[in-house]
């Protein structure tokens, strides 16, 4: 064997070993079994899927309302059937975290259709994440009923001045009443629903991170501090993030995280607002071809060999996902 072919053979025998790493770390941390050669199920872990493009709010943390006011989008909601379309198909798949409820479902007309077809099917939705500027007394008894079983509240704040700073509201005592009366009538009725508040932090607003705590400890399931994200290098607002990653690493959405946009195209990061690399199509594709499919594996290899810059909002970002030191 020559010298040349040494070197490919060495490299080869680099990559895989690489590749089996990801596989084992993945298989830990997520629960997958991923064969080395694959190193990804034939469905992903998570599905994120963005039923409406619309928010009532204009945080300064985050691009939507930028973006859509300079997109000027036509289809503000996901077709329903879509929605449901993407229900029967993973109904059997019970280990999978569908999340249908991008960006704000309180304003989705389709909200209560979805919660109630889906428990039809026997599927637990994940991640209704809302910032309960809508959350009337009756759309709680809605939503309730309808059999939603988990619920965040985006809250971001403790007083009006910090939720000025991060949301960009003077609705400080609006949403902290909306959500107090939602867990009453939780409580009241006896509903089942996990509970949580969350609270993003950064340096601007680490200092009030203990005061949160305090105010939501015992009234809800859980509380959430979630580190500030710079949204692919697109967020609104002046904010630092506490740590900065130095050291650039893959990402690893590519290989348990898919993004559904409301016209069933993939989005490959859910930092992507701009949507610069749309493709497949869940109107004409089964999931599963589409995350086994060419385009994905196209790029967990850029990923893999740490070609970032080939893909724009790989190349700005700042806030990729690796759960641990597997490369």
């Amino acid at each position: 064997m020559g010298l040349i072919s040494k070197i490919k053979t060495a490299c080869a025998i680099e990559k895989e070993a690489r590749r089996n790493k990801i596989a084992q770390m993945l298989n830990k941390r997520y629960g997958t079994k991923l064969a080395p050669v694959r190193m990804y199920d034939k469905y992903p872990k998570i599905i994120r899927v963005i039923t409406t493009r619309l928010c009532n709010m204009r945080c300064n943390q985050c691009p939507s309302v930028t973006v859509n006011d300079e997109k000027k989008y036509k289809q503000r909601f996901m077709d329903i059937n879509l929605v449901k379309k993407i229900i029967d198909e993973v109904k059997d798949y019970p280990k999978l975290a569908l999340s249908p409820f991008a960006l704000e479902p309180l304003i989705n007309p389709n909200t209560l259709d979805t919660i109630k077809y889906a428990v039809s099917k026997g599927v637990s939705l994940k991640g209704f994440f809302t910032n309960a500027q809508a959350m009337s007394e009756e759309k709680a008894k809605e939503l309730l009923d309808a059999g939603l079983d988990n619920i965040n509240f985006s809250i971001d704040a403790v007083d009006s001045e910090g939720y000025m700073l991060t949301r960009n509201s003077k609705r400080y005592d609006h949403v902290v009443n909306n959500v107090r009366n939602f867990l009453k009538i939780k409580e009241e009725g006896g509903y089942e629903v996990a509970t949580s508040v969350s609270y993003v932090v950064s340096k601007e607003t680490e200092a009030k991170v203990e005061k949160f705590r305090q105010l939501w400890e015992g009234k809800v399931d859980k509380v959430i501090f979630q580190d500030f994200d710079f949204q692919g290098g697109q967020q609104a607002g002046s904010f630092t993030q506490i740590k900065e990653k130095k050291k650039r690493l893959p990402c690893s959405y590519f290989w348990y995280r898919m993004n559904i946009n409301i016209e069933g195209k993939i989005i490959f990061c859910a930092d992507d607002w701009w949507e610069t690399d749309l493709f497949g199509d869940v109107n004409k594709e089964s999931i599963t071809d589409i995350w086994t499919g060419e385009h994905y594996e196209k790029l967990r290899k850029i990923h893999i060999n740490r070609e970032f810059d080939k893909l724009k909002v790989c190349g700005e970002c700042r806030d990729w996902h690796n759960p641990g030191k597997i490369f």
